[in-house]
């Protein structure tokens, strides 16, 4: 006989933690966690580019790529949202990395965190 039970509710924790780019974090809810982060990326010149890159792993710093999103290199200059969302399983680290070349930016507009 197999035991089944209702569906799990979803603890719906839903937070806008006060979080940095470039700045390694853990999981350490004990549920796994949905990451949604939305940046502002500008491209300034023709050539520059400006992007965001998500990784997680079990270790830090966290190096499996699992999202990303941004300006590439070809384009007229401009600004634009761009939103990643990621999934964190639990004790794992996670980070947002962002790249720019010349006077390029990606500034972060905010950073959503849901417990599954």
């Amino acid at each position: 006989m197999v035991k089944t039970s209702g569906p799990r509710p979803v603890k719906a924790v839903i937070t806008q933690p006060t979080r940095a780019l470039n700045t390694i974090y853990q999981n350490n809810t004990g549920r796994p966690l949905l990451v949604h982060v939305s940046c502002g990326c500008t491209r300034v010149a023709t050539n520059d580019y400006a992007y965001m890159l998500a990784y997680t792993g079990g270790s830090t710093p966290p190096t499996t790529l699992v999202a990303g999103a941004g300006h590439g290199d070809q384009g007229a200059a401009s600004r634009d949202e761009f939103e990643i969302v990621f999934a964190v399983p639990i004790g794992h680290y996670y980070r947002i990395v962002t790249y720019t070349y010349g006077t390029s930016t990606v500034i972060l507009d905010y950073w959503t965190e849901v417990e599954l």
